[in-house]
């Protein structure tokens, strides 16, 4: 991975997918002499599988940054994952499996994909919708600057870095709500709009940060030591997305990221016949793998891969997205009502 293209979903996952019955297709480029690994890429909005290289999907430029060492700790890390995974897909029956790197490699998944950081934008943008919205009334507008504890201190810090007599502070302090009445639209939209424009950025160096720091967090990791692990045989073919890891809580609901100590299952499809289960459960759960791939399809934002192009496959396109928004509209609205409501 270290270089400039940089693989979200890594290749050494994607290998559980390649169509090992192609020996023909040739990737473009530098390397066009030398077969490729190849799978069937089912993308949303199109009709159709697309061949492709694993080289090709999920890739995007400096997308763990540019001027870090990030790249370079995945891609060394990826080597002991990547065994662990081949080792695991020897396994042709039922079986538990006790391996401590499971664990990094559940972590792992499911913290450095573009699902995540997406997730982030989509929450931050939502935020700011319908933040925006619900203070564009002047009096809740001037409520919300007054009564934040950030604004105020700024205010207060900036005021005591000028040469004022007690009495010029005070008549400063009792001018700036008139002030706010009269500028805070104004003020709030280019406060709003500033952030805009930074969001992409932030989101990349936030999301980023966060994995140089502790690319394996501990606290997931202890979470999923709780957990038995299995291999499971499908007969099913499976699809791997651009979510990864797909995981489900008590009361089975399917989720993208794990709430903690309320997980039944994850699951992480790691070739076309073979799942990677972790359960709460003492024995391995009983799978119905054609409505389960359905279920993860909808889960997934913009793809999936299979080693096999099924027009069954094609026809489950339409399903991609159908909930891969992790928080809705409702809740952001009832977050940012109850925000309003106690500034009133």
């Amino acid at each position: 991975m270290t270089g400039i293209r940089h693989h979200i979903l890594p290749r050494f996952l994607q290998k559980g997918f390649i169509d090992n019955s192609d020996k023909g297709f040739k990737q473009s480029g530098k390397n066009n002499k030398k077969s490729s690994e190849i799978t069937y890429l089912y993308r949303i909005n199109e009709n159709k599988a697309l061949k492709a290289s694993t080289r090709h999907i999920s890739v995007e430029k400096y997308f763990y940054g540019k001027e870090n060492s990030l790249d370079a700790d995945i891609t060394n890390l990826e080597k002991s994952l990547a065994i662990l995974v081949n080792e695991l897909r020897v396994i042709k029956v039922q079986q538990l499996i006790i391996n401590p790197i499971i664990l990094e490699l559940i972590t792992n998944i499911s913290t450095r994909t573009k699902y995540f950081r997406e997730f982030i934008d989509d929450l931050t943008g939502l935020l700011l919708d319908n933040f925006n919205s619900k203070l564009s009334h002047e009096n809740n507008l001037t409520n919300f600057l007054l009564n934040n504890d950030s604004f105020n201190n700024t205010f207060e810090q900036n005021l005591n870095k000028y040469n004022l007599s007690k009495e010029q502070k005070k008549l400063a302090k009792a001018l700036i709500p008139i002030f706010i009445q009269q500028n805070a639209k104004t003020l709030f939209n280019d406060y709003i709009q500033g952030i805009k424009g930074l969001k992409p950025s932030l989101i990349k160096e936030s999301h980023n940060e966060v994995l140089q720091k502790n690319l394996l967090p501990d606290t997931r990791i202890e979470t999923y030591k709780s957990l038995n692990w299995f291999i499971d045989i499908s007969t099913t073919p499976l699809v791997l997305g651009d979510i990864g890891c797909l995981f489900q809580d008590q009361e089975d609901n399917y989720i993208f990221l794990d709430c903690q100590n309320e997980i039944k299952n994850i699951f992480l499809p790691i070739s076309s016949t073979q799942m990677l289960i972790g359960t709460s459960l003492n024995s391995c759960p009983k799978i119905n793998y054609e409505s389960f791939r359905i279920e993860y399809i909808k889960h997934c934002r913009e793809f999936f891969i299979s080693s096999k192009q099924l027009p069954e496959l094609v026809s489950l396109i339409p399903y991609l997205g159908e909930k891969s928004s992790v928080i809705n509209n409702e809740v952001i609205e009832e977050m940012i009502n109850n925000i309003v409501s106690n500034l009133k």
